[in-house]
């Protein structure tokens, strides 16, 4: 097996300035498929390089080529941000890219032509800042069907489906195109999930058994999520907030404790009934009206 390093060169900031993006491409020297996978997108969700970086230490039997992006914008990435301080877009909202655009456009149009060589790609999400997500791919619904075979094989406990669309995002425009793609999301911006790490490699493999560079592809069971059945739950007062992070992903009513001031008390904070929690905060430090919890509905 071959890693061989490359760098995208995309011109130009306004110091005239190239942007150089790496990524690299894994070949097996074997017959088998050419395959993506794109992380850090939005450069506070760094923790997806780890797993990737985890995944390439293991020695598998793969077959055909995989590319790499491990950090798709480095302008954000830089700064620890969302998006870029140069032009403030969201990269995942500029897809297929400009070639003439503003910055951020720029880089999307240099990477959207090396993937349109893959059958198919991967796009890998971490959670907001203090927002810790359980594992979960993201798609619009109506193309759900477009991705049946991939989700089957993909070893993530949720999918949410969206009613509307997100436009211009890597996922659908690649799907436009008729290469199968689809998001995961897992972790937390802005930290390195360390007890995600295993259960990224775990999605990574499932992913690569599916698209043919890995053999014996699995079957899994998802639920598939409407995003209209979530529940979205606020901080009712301010204070600091102990998430029950032990039963993340699993079906309970019970979200952590929250202890107020200047009392000093304690208060187990309760849903009126149980379901899977997808996100928790996790930042401790809480105001009242801040996001808690998403948590499905019965």
């Amino acid at each position: 097996m071959k890693i061989e390093n490359k760098i995208l060169v995309v011109k130009e900031l306004p110091d005239g300035s190239p942007v150089r993006i790496p990524y690299f491409i894994v070949d097996s020297n074997k017959k088998g498929p050419t395959t993506g996978i794109v992380a850090t997108q939005h450069g506070n969700e760094f923790f997806s390089i780890v797993v990737l970086k985890e995944f390439l230490k293991i020695k598998y039997p793969l077959k055909g080529k995989i590319i790499i992006f491990p950090i798709a914008n480095p302008l954000a990435y830089n700064v620890k941000e969302r998006t870029s301080r140069i032009d403030r877009k969201d990269m995942n909202r500029c897809w297929p890219g400009k070639e003439d655009g503003v910055i951020t456009e720029k880089m999307c149009h240099g990477i959207f032509k090396i993937l349109n060589r893959c059958g198919c790609v991967l796009d890998l999400h971490n959670g907001n800042d203090n927002i810790l997500d359980t594992p979960q791919a993201r798609l619009y619904e109506p193309r759900y069907s477009d991705v049946q075979d991939l989700v089957d094989h993909l070893d993530v406990p949720f999918v949410l489906l969206r009613k509307e669309p997100l436009e211009n995002t890597l996922v659908g425009c690649l799907l436009d195109r008729n290469i199968k793609a689809i998001t995961v999301e897992l972790g937390e911006g802005k930290r390195i999930t360390y007890n995600y790490i295993d259960k990224g490699i775990k999605i990574i493999d499932s992913f690569l058994r599916h698209t043919g560079n890995l053999s014996n592809p699995q079957i899994f069971k998802s639920i598939p999520i409407d995003y209209d059945k979530m529940r979205i739950v606020k901080a009712e007062n301010s204070g600091l907030f102990i998430p029950n992070i032990e039963q993340l992903g699993e079906k309970t009513d019970y979200l952590g404790n929250l202890i107020s001031f200047p009392d000093f008390s304690e208060k187990k904070i309760r849903t009126p009934t149980k379901g899977h929690i997808l996100s928790l905060w996790v930042g401790g430090v809480i105001a009242r009206g801040e996001l808690l919890a998403r948590i499905t509905k019965d």
